[in-house]
């Protein structure tokens, strides 16, 4: 199927169900949406015309961190198909139709979606910067062991799409990355009750890491900072936050309204929070003399967060309908 867009978006792909100005649809009735190399060639394909891919799921359907993460990075969008029209997963906020899913709903209609996260297991949500010295004798992946450990787990597989098939090696994983710098590098990584994406790329003098990832249980803020420290250790910090919410216990996200996480640690370069003295943080230097980066441990329930998820570009689902 051929999309045609107005501005001259021509996108030819087996998952594409219609077109509109500047973006296309593709319609699936799976139970959960992993970022397959289908799902991942619609959205390159779309992202290198020029436009942007909405999918649309009915309200059982889940996404994976993976396929989350694909979406976030090339701007998409999902869209619930429910009896009473289109909504923006993750809100109440209905469309008129789905010309609206990139242009804002012109009469805003809101329900009250189920809020995800009311019940279900603790999750651990980890999600760091990192900046590896370009060494001959670097070993990537060492983020999302040390990282995964702090819950017990392990990562088993690695890929370039999900299922993440290959079983799991540092070498191999930082062979491949190897042989296709100087493009950037996006891995998908599986293990029990974990799953995590990995993105590189190279910058100024130094390999790029980002590493996001979501593990059952409920990490204690002394774990997660030892954890961290440890990995400061080995290669340097840039950002970091560790929260916990409460979900589904295959790691996948549901259309419903997202539970706020509740912080645990967060590292950040700039200033120290506005209330240090305050008895839910606690508050040091992190990393080298005079690097500027700070870590904050909230130790109680209820601590804000906001500053440290908009450094790291978290975003809710309601944010995206806006």
């Amino acid at each position: 199927m051929t999309a045609d867009a107005g501005d001259g978006l021509r996108v030819r792909h087996p998952l594409v169900s219609l077109s509109g100005d500047g973006f296309v649809v593709a319609e699936t009735d799976a139970r959960v949406l992993h970022a397959s190399s289908m799902r991942l060639g619609l959205m390159r394909a779309v992202g290198e015309a020029g436009g942007r891919a909405a999918w649309v799921t009915p309200a059982g359907s889940s996404l994976t961190l993976g396929m989350l993460r694909a979406l976030r990075g090339t701007g998409g969008r999902w869209i619930v198909r429910e009896a009473q029209g289109f909504r923006f997963a993750g809100t109440g906020v209905l469309l008129d139709s789905l010309g609206d899913a990139f242009t804002g709903p012109k009469a805003a209609t809101v329900t009250a979606p189920a809020v995800e996260g009311s019940s279900g297991v603790a999750r651990t949500l980890l999600s760091v910067r990192i900046r590896h010295e370009p060494t001959a004798s670097l070993l990537l992946g060492g983020a999302v062991e040390l990282l995964a450990g702090v819950l017990g787990r392990a990562p088993t597989g690695w890929g370039v799409a999900e299922p993440a098939m290959a079983s799991w090696s540092r070498r191999r994983v930082t062979e491949f990355v190897r042989s296709g710098m100087p493009a950037p590098a996006q891995l998908y990584v599986a293990g029990d009750s974990l799953s995590a994406t990995m993105a590189l790329r190279r910058g100024s003098g130094a390999l790029l890491e980002e590493t996001h990832m979501l593990l059952e249980g409920d990490v204690l803020p002394r774990d997660a900072e030892l954890a961290l420290r440890e990995l400061g250790r080995e290669a340097t910090v840039t950002d970091a936050l560790v929260s916990v919410d409460r979900g589904r216990q295959d790691l996948t996200v549901g259309s419903g309204a997202l539970c706020v996480p509740r912080p645990v640690v967060s590292v950040t370069f700039g200033q120290v929070p506005d209330h240090p003295a305050s008895p839910a943080v606690k508050v040091s230097r992190f990393g080298a003399s005079g690097s500027g980066r700070v870590l904050t441990r909230f130790a109680e329930p209820g601590a804000e967060s906001g500053s440290a998820a908009a450094r790291l570009g978290w975003r809710s689902w309601a944010e995206d309908a806006g």
